[in-house]
């Protein structure tokens, strides 16, 4: 990981984080309202059952099915690679100010590449249902339902690992006198 410590810069993450929040923008308020008025995107909620993913996909009907896949194909697949490289290198960021990055807590930035991997693996299982529509297979559900748990339960991890970090941060630097340099 010493590779991320020489590349990462607060620079360099807020570009990611910048990218990220655009494409973000760009499906919550350009994307999403067409697929659905009220209803949130599957790859949005939370402890789905194939009983939920059949119920979305029939409300939303053939234009928004259509809608999806192409989110689903374009601006979603490029979105975990935005926010897992942003938040990884803010995670870097974080663990080089508490003077860290030599600790086993250099390895916690794979952890929204793991996010990542499987908020990917959901939208091509969410694709292949939409695809596989109005038949929605058991295997097809079960990947999505697993990738969809497993994407919230690690996004918790990096979430709290980011609010400890950052709390350990700011105790560091608030700690830390600062040195007037006149010139």
């Amino acid at each position: 990981m010493q590779w991320l410590a020489r590349v990462s810069s607060w620079k360099v993450a807020g570009i990611f984080l910048a990218v990220n929040f655009a494409i973000q923008a760009i499906m919550v308020i350009g994307i999403y309202p067409g697929i659905s008025e009220n209803l949130k995107p599957l790859d949005f909620q939370m402890n789905l059952t194939a009983e939920t993913i059949q119920q979305y996909l029939t409300t939303i009907g053939e234009e928004g099915r259509a809608l999806y896949s192409f989110n689903l194909i374009l601006p979603d697949m490029l979105f975990p690679l935005c926010y897992a490289c942003a938040y990884a290198l803010v995670l870097m960021q974080l663990i080089k100010g508490c003077d860290q990055a030599q600790s086993p807590l250099q390895y916690f930035p794979l952890l929204p590449l793991v996010v990542a991997l499987c908020d990917i693996i959901e939208n091509i299982h969410i694709l292949t249902a939409i695809r596989q529509f109005p038949e929605l297979p058991p295997e097809t559900t079960s990947w999505l339902v697993a990738a969809n748990t497993g994407k919230y339960i690690v996004a918790m991890i990096v979430l709290t690992t980011l609010t400890v970090l950052g709390c350990w941060f700011a105790v560091i630097k608030l700690s830390t006198p600062y040195t007037y340099v006149d010139e």
